[in-house]
């Protein structure tokens, strides 16, 4: 099933992160050590490999044939001892060969939990994460993300080339996908592990955040800053790609004056509009009225 992405997505921002967004024009995408979710990156492997994996590549490498072809050289080679493997029952051989599939499994379940930390520090290591959402009036968004409502919300146009370029139909990065929230952690073997399962599944109690994300190489980072595991990434967001800015129930009204003056004056920053939110007066939800002042 193809993803409709949404036409607007949105960034929940302190004061301070508005001004990193919307100004130089780059934004931030984040290492899973940074964000705030424990399970972050988290899958449960209860094996290094899926038993049909590894089969079909013991079936490629020929393990079965290898066996077939020793048995026959030793008959030819050792002809005294031909009688002797005749008399080996074929159930009996075929256990020797489930044998050599056992040791295969053995190996591979002593492996997987230095296997597996080395992929996730890897992962984690060569890809970064932008955190967006599909409304701009969740209260608890706005709590947790934007200064508990004084801060403000960037709308982003998705169809913008700097939030949608995949490089090919098969391409995993630099365009929004959609958070999967699922009871309990996605259980996968190395061969079953992907995009999908290692940076797009939260648990459902992270739902109420419709999360969207875009993942990126952390080579692609115009300016990087700090060290692993805390490194500060950042990537070009022209200002062509922010349509309005939202500001908090909380903000201070001299603030956002003064912050609609700022933006208004940069290159390709004109068409940006802007709104705030007002607590209803009826229900426990946030009303979003545009700002009619402009500088």
């Amino acid at each position: 099933m193809v993803e409709v992405v949404p036409l607007r997505l949105y960034k929940y921002v302190s004061k301070d992160g508005l001004a990193r967004i919307v100004g130089p024009g780059r934004i931030r995408y984040s290492q899973p050590a940074v964000l705030n979710d424990p399970f972050e990156f988290t899958v449960h492997r209860p094996e290094l490999f899926s038993a049909k994996f590894v089969d079909k590549e013991l079936e490629s490498a020929k393990v079965s044939s290898i066996f077939d072809d020793t048995i026959k050289k030793m008959k030819a080679e050792h002809p005294m001892l031909a009688g002797l493997i005749d008399r080996i029952p074929l159930s009996e051989q075929e256990k020797i060969k489930v044998g050599l599939r056992s040791q295969v499994d053995d190996v591979a379940q002593q492996l997987l939990p230095k296997v597996s930390a080395a992929l996730n520090e890897r992962m984690a290591s060569e890809f970064r994460i932008l955190s967006l959402t599909e409304t701009p009036i969740n209260l608890l968004m706005w709590a947790h993300y934007a200064d508990s409502h004084k801060g403000a919300v960037i709308e982003f146009d998705t169809s913008h080339a700097a939030l949608k370029s995949p490089r090919s139909a098969t391409d995993e990065l630099r365009y929004p996908r959609k958070v999967l929230y699922v009871d309990h952690m996605p259980k996968a073997s190395l061969d079953q592990t992907n995009a999908e399962v290692l940076f797009l599944t939260k648990g459902k109690p992270w739902a109420y955040e419709k999360e969207w994300r875009i993942l990126q190489a952390a080579r692609f980072a115009v300016a990087t800053s700090g060290e692993q595991p805390t490194e500060i990434c950042l990537y070009e967001m022209p200002h062509s790609a922010v349509t309005s800015v939202t500001f908090g129930a909380g903000a201070n009204a001299d603030w956002v004056q003064s912050e609609i003056a700022r933006i208004h004056a940069l290159p390709d920053a004109s068409h940006v509009e802007y709104f705030q939110c007002q607590v209803s007066s009826q229900d426990y939800e946030l009303v979003r009225l545009p700002i009619s002042s402009r500088p």
